[in-house]
């Protein structure tokens, strides 16, 4: 009987220790993430909460009030024994700006040439959802413009109308609850034309001789990497440039001495280049004379005795040339009749004293 008793007492013995460590087991299981501890890194202040229900549980912090940085989550489960288990510390980073839309340019990338028309694409995300994303051209900040989609976006922009040289797109995007987030820029050149050399100081097709400098600007809304000029359209030599950045335009001054050219037409070619790696040629026409005019005297011959007959061809042409003025002046004119007269008059008499 004693037996017995120490046989059932044993086993009571067994089942209460193996019952108590499954009440151990499961009371650690289901108070493991009872107590929740969120304070910031470094510091003291921490807020603490526990769990009511153990078997499964979600807590939530509000973080609305707490400084942007660091904070630490940490969860401590105690059994009925005394016995605790520490879970973390969690490191978490509270950012203000992760609860806006991030809007994203894909194209153009920065600094990108573009020589035609663009099709601007790009992407914008949100936790809430996007409503919309607005594009700013060039700080033009009263005409924002609406984007096609919205975690997707593109706009079609058409270019030509517009100036050469480097540009600005500011894209913003807006989610759903009407919060903007924060704008992002890309920059990017217009290149739709070629650098433009025009010479002021002579005209196109003009007649020059002996050493002429030509005066010139080249111009390009990129700006103007160098300029070469060529007599033969093969071989160019770099011009020296002086750049007018107030009117923005690069000016030169070229000296060609047209005595090693041939006469008649001649062509300087001009070749510019800009920033962008776009190349632009011109041309200057204009005429060779360096032959000097030839003269030749056929009469009076070379030490002939003409000094009389010369005086009175002079003396005659002269005369030739009054009766035609005053027969002008004179013809048809009743009151002048006299004048008319007189002067037929004289021309009979062959008169030398009219001068």
């Amino acid at each position: 009987m004693e037996d017995l008793e120490n046989h059932a007492a044993k086993t009571v013995y067994q089942e209460k220790k193996y019952f108590m460590k499954k009440r151990l087991f499961v009371c650690f299981v289901a108070l493991i993430l009872i107590s929740g501890l969120l304070f910031a890194g470094g510091k003291r202040e921490a807020d603490e909460k526990s769990v009511e229900k153990t078997e499964s549980w979600q807590e939530s912090f509000d973080i609305q009030n707490k400084k942007e940085g660091k904070y630490n989550i940490m969860v401590t489960a105690e059994d009925e024994g005394g016995n605790t288990s520490i879970a973390g510390p969690y490191n978490i980073f509270i950012d203000p700006d992760s609860d806006l839309p991030i809007a994203g340019i894909t194209n153009p990338p920065p600094e990108m040439r573009v020589p035609g028309n663009l099709n601007i694409v790009g992407t914008c995300i949100d936790d809430d959802a996007v409503d919309y994303v607005t594009l700013v051209f060039d700080d033009d900040v009263e005409n924002p413009v609406k984007a096609e989609g919205q975690d997707f976006w593109s706009y079609y922009l058409d270019t030509t109308k517009m100036a050469e040289g480097k540009h600005k797109i500011t894209v913003t995007g807006v989610d759903v609850n009407g919060t903007p987030g924060h704008s992002v820029d890309v920059y990017w050149h217009l290149d739709r034309k070629s650098p433009k050399t025009t010479i002021l100081n002579y005209e196109l097709g003009q007649l020059v001789s002996g050493k002429i400098t030509l005066q010139g600007e080249v111009v390009d809304g990129n700006g103007i990497k160098n300029l070469g000029y060529s007599l033969d359209g093969e071989k160019y030599e770099e011009v020296k440039l002086k750049f007018n950045k107030k009117e923005y335009k690069w000016t030169f001054d070229l000296t060609i001495n047209t005595k090693n050219l041939e006469d008649g037409p001649q062509v300087c070619w001009f070749k510019g280049l800009d920033l962008q790696g776009t190349e632009g040629t011109s041309s200057f026409l204009f005429f060779v004379d360096n032959t000097a005019p030839d003269i030749h005297l056929f009469s009076p011959k070379e030490d002939e005795k003409i000094k009389a007959f010369f005086e009175d061809n002079v003396m005659k042409r002269r005369l030739e040339e009054r009766k035609r003025e005053h027969e002008r002046y004179v013809r048809g004119s009743r009151c002048n009749r006299a004048l008319w007269v007189l002067l037929r008059h004289l021309e009979a008499r062959g008169s030398h004293g009219l001068r």
